[in-house]
């Protein structure tokens, strides 16, 4: 870690002139003028956030994998968002789950591997990359999440396997 050392008599960084001209006087150290403003709004500006909630969607992960070893592919596309459904289709995205569990079997274990969250005007999106093992292989399963109702409902699923080949 690295101490800041602050002398007022010193020239600043660029040595054209003495520090107090870029002085916060609160700090008591040389500091470029819209650092300080920035470090000053910085508590305020992340006292609106808490730390990102990744237990509903992990949850729903699981409720998916749960529905997957059942063979309820209609459960799975119960679980998606409208504009998923939009796009994919109910009808191929069943057919494409059953090629999986026809080609990897059942779900035997996942591990969250990364995330992300991203909260935005439209609400918040929760990414989970999950490394997940099948009976006959292993694959990367990417789920992306929105909020529908107050919950997390699927936005976005990839699956990539060497397996499924």
């Amino acid at each position: 870690m690295h101490a800041l050392a602050c002398d007022p008599a010193k020239p600043d960084r660029r040595g054209t002139g003495p520090a107090s001209t870029h002085l916060h006087r609160n700090l008591g150290c040389a500091m470029p003028t819209r650092f300080s403003a920035a470090m000053g709004l910085a508590p305020l500006m992340l006292a609106g956030c808490s730390p990102p909630d990744t237990k509903q969607a992990t949850a729903e992960v699981a409720r998916f994998h749960a529905a997957y070893n059942a063979g309820r592919f209609d459960m799975l596309v119960g679980m998606t968002t409208p504009m998923f459904r939009a796009v994919s289709g109910p009808e191929k995205f069943g057919a494409m789950m059953g090629k999986v569990r026809r080609k990897l079997g059942r779900e035997i274990g996942t591990e969250t591997v990364n995330w992300s969250v991203n909260i935005g005007t439209g609400g918040a999106t929760t990414v989970l990359q999950e490394m997940t093992t099948y009976e006959h292989g292993r694959a990367r399963e990417t789920f992306t999440f929105g909020e529908l109702g107050g919950r997390p409902a699927l936005n976005g699923y990839n699956i990539n396997s060497p397996d499924l080949l």
